[in-house]
């Protein structure tokens, strides 16, 4: 072995130790570039999206701006290595399908659902002021389930006439005179109910309204009234003291009544006359 060799190898051992930075130079830039342009285009989201939980405090925040970094650090990303750019893409793409398919139990307050609620008001304000064509008529059902989850059945016949594709309404009267603690009863009966039809795949919406009258209350859901206070499709509204219950919202209103076949009415007797009454006043 030569000395010239031993020189070499020496040089060898040497870079090995200390390392090739700028092998790894253009995945760390990349990935910080990465995430520059996810944070510039969550400014830029949320700002859009007008969603009210993003209030910025720098005095010359625009978000016009902010999508032009994002777009600038997707473009540095791809001069500086446009494979170390698809690498990077493609890891941040897997976390994100990761995250997808995983669905954790988790509100993260994303500008995806300010985008939601965003379009679908813009939707309703539209179609409020779209003429009706009888080609584009749907049936809008109002189906009196009393508790879902008491008639299953009842449930699944009335949504394969919808199959998620028209207005589906599982309405309950409550029988009992409308109070607070009948109105706290019906807030926990909402949360609870409108869970198991997410959790049965069921395409629909809960109301419920509190009368001691089946057919006053069913008339109640039938109500068009204006509101003040509305939670997407279904509306339940509060006037001075009394409670006034409707259901539906701009042209995604109710247009047939569904109701259960009562089939011991019969065997009720002089004692069930008042709901047996009831019961055909609905259908009337």
């Amino acid at each position: 072995m030569t000395i010239e060799n031993c020189h070499t190898d020496t040089d060898d051992h040497f870079k090995v130790d200390k390392g090739e930075l700028n092998a790894i130079a253009p995945i760390i830039s990349n990935f910080f570039l990465a995430s520059y342009a996810l944070i510039n285009y969550s400014c830029f989201d949320a700002s859009f999206a007008d969603s009210p939980g993003f209030r910025p405090g720098f005095k010359y925040y625009n978000m016009w701006v902010s999508l032009a970094g994002a777009l600038l650090c997707i473009s540095v990303m791809f001069i500086i290595s446009w494979s170390t750019a698809l690498l990077t893409f493609f890891f941040f793409a897997v976390i994100f399908l990761y995250i997808l398919h995983r669905k954790p139990d988790v509100n993260w307050g994303s500008s995806t659902q300010a985008h939601s609620y965003k379009n679908a008001l813009q939707a309703m304000i539209k179609l409020a002021n779209t003429e009706e064509h009888v080609k584009n008529y749907r049936p809008q059902l109002l189906v009196l389930t009393g508790n879902p989850a008491a008639r299953p059945s009842l449930v699944d016949f009335v949504y394969n006439i919808t199959k998620g594709s028209s207005l589906m309404i599982c309405g309950y009267v409550v029988p009992y005179a409308p109070c607070d603690r009948v109105f706290a009863v019906i807030r926990t009966l909402d949360r609870q109910l409108n869970a198991w039809l997410k959790k049965r795949h069921v395409k629909s919406f809960y109301v419920s309204v509190a009368n001691p009258s089946l057919r006053e209350g069913a008339r109640t859901l039938l109500q068009v009234r204006c509101s003040l206070l509305f939670d997407m499709l279904i509306v339940l509204t509060a006037v001075f003291i009394h409670k006034v219950q409707v259901t539906g919202l701009g042209k995604l209103r109710p247009n047939i009544l569904i109701v259960g076949f009562k089939a011991n009415w019969y065997a009720q007797g002089v004692d069930g006359l008042s709901e047996i009454n009831g019961y055909f006043g609905v259908i009337q």
